[in-house]
This record gives structure tokens, C-alpha cells and sequence, in this order.
């Protein structure tokens, strides 16, 4: 099927040289939001303007998420933040002024024709990542799904101080229309166990809406994330 291309997901990317992973939620605790460690100073002028530089990172494999960007043809993806917008350069890097910083709740949304919308939560290192409809049709197909209207799916890094976890399973309420997939032996090999050495999990056809995602063993409460229609969310799990 064809993915749609718009949503309202948000994911926070960095640009080369910085750290590559996911703005973390520590033990289920999303709720702080602050501009990434690229953010320059407000300017002093007053005008409360913040600089951020970025990344889209465009991949084949969706069980690597913060390796393997592209480094050419990710030009023209439309990266939004608040009231903030710009386009990304041929290696997917970024820059854009964001008026007034970003509230709680504000998402990243990377979108072009060709590619599934990216969602990503503001904060940590600016790192966004996508892939395309053709790879992501794949993949549906598979693992015997379809994706339907009002849904979306959810693909999270579990972390363990900053390496992958293997062995957590990941449930959601409301449930999705499929059962969650775990990164497997190659890229659209997904198992249905738990995660595996790249502690990547997929919840795929997850309604568009809020979406408590709860991780086992590890994680108390349940961790809010948003889903966009026809669009991906990413994320990354911190638990102990």
C-alpha cells in the first residue's frame, strides 16, 4: 500500500558528529522537554529565536535506527517543529529557528512524497528517522499486514544505560490491530517474542491517538505516545 505523506509525529535528530540515538524516556518519565545539546543560546537580543541544526536519517533497515543514514538523495524532506519549518540538504542535515523554544508535547514531523511521515518528541539529540513507502510496504507485506485508515505504528529502541536491551516485550492500550514485532535475522524477518540484539520493537496498525505503550520487565507506568495517521513514531526506552 501507499503511505500517506503527512502527520504529526516528531523525533528530535542530530546532525554529524553528535550523539545518534532517540530523545530517551527514562523509566516510563516523558514528561520533560527541553531544546536538544545542538541548541544555541537564546538570542540576546531578546527575540527569544533558538537555532537548531538536525538530521534525517534516512534508512533501509528499520531494526538500525540510528546508523546507516543515507548520505545522499534524502534532499527536500520537510522537517517541522511547532511553527518551524525548513528542508533537509542531500545528506538529510537541517537547520532551522525555532521562535519562543518548544512547550511539552511538541513533536518533530519529517515528511516527502516517497517517504512514511516520521514523528518524534522534541528533546535530546536531533535525530529523525524514516525510511521509505516502498521499504515500509514491504515489510507490511512480509509479515502478512495491511495498514489501514486511523492507524499508524509505534517502532522503539529499548535501552539498558545507553545499550540495547534484548528480552522486553512491549503491549499497548488500545491495543493494535497486530501483535508486536521484534527486530529478528534480517530486515523484514520480524519475531513475535521479544527483542532481540538491537532491542528494537514494532507495533504495527497502532490507532492514530495517544498510545500507552508498557514495556515487561522494567518499565511502571505506562509510557504515552503519540501516533499520526498513516505515519511511524519513533522512540527510545530507557529501563533499568
Amino acid at each position: 500500500m501507499r503511505i500517506a505523506a503527512c502527520a504529526l509525529l516528531t523525533f528530535a535528530a542530530c546532525h554529524p558528529g553528535s550523539d545518534d540515538s532517540f530523545p530517551i524516556v527514562p523509566q516510563g518519565d516523558d514528561t520533560t522537554i527541553m531544546p536538544g545539546p545542538d541548541a544555541a543560546p537564546a538570542d540576546a537580543s531578546g527575540d527569544s529565536l533558538v537555532a537548531l541544526t538536525g538530521r534525517v536519517c534516512v534508512v533501509a533497515d528499520l531494526r538500525n535506527l540510528t546508523s546507516g543514514c543515507a548520505t545522499v538523495g534524502a534532499a527536500d524532506i520537510s522537517v517541522q517543529l511547532g511553527t518551524s519549518s525548513t528542508f533537509t540538504a542531500d545528506d538529510g542535515t537541517f537547520a532551522l529557528t525555532l521562535p519562543g523554544g518548544a512547550s511539552p508535547g511538541t513533536v518533530w514531523t519529517a515528511s516527502a512524497q516517497g517517504y512514511v511521515t516520521s514523528i518524534v518528541k522534541f528533546g535530546g539529540p536531533n535525530l529523525i528517522p524514516m525510511t521509505t513507502e516502498a521499504i515500509y510496504d514491504d515489510l507490511l507485506l512480509s509479515n502478512g499486514m495491511v495498514q489501514g485508515g486511523g492507524q499508524g505504528a509505534i517502532i522503539g529502541r529499548v535501552v539498558t544505560a545507553g545499550a540495547a536491551r534484548p528480552n522486553i516485550t512491549a503491549t499497548t492500550v488500545p491495543p493494535a490491530a497486530y501483535v508486536t514485532h521484534y527486530d529478528g535475522a534480517t530486515p523484514l524477518g520480524w519475531e513475535q517474542d521479544a527483542t532481540g540484539v538491537t532491542g528494537v520493537f514494532w507495533v504495527p496498525g497502532a490507532p492514530a491517538g495517544n498510545v500507552t505503550v508498557t514495556l515487561a520487565p522494567g518499565t511502571a507506568p505506562g509510557i504515552v505516545v503519540p501516533v499520526g495517521d498513516q505515519s511511524i513514531t519513533f522512540a527510545t526506552f530507557d529501563v533499568p
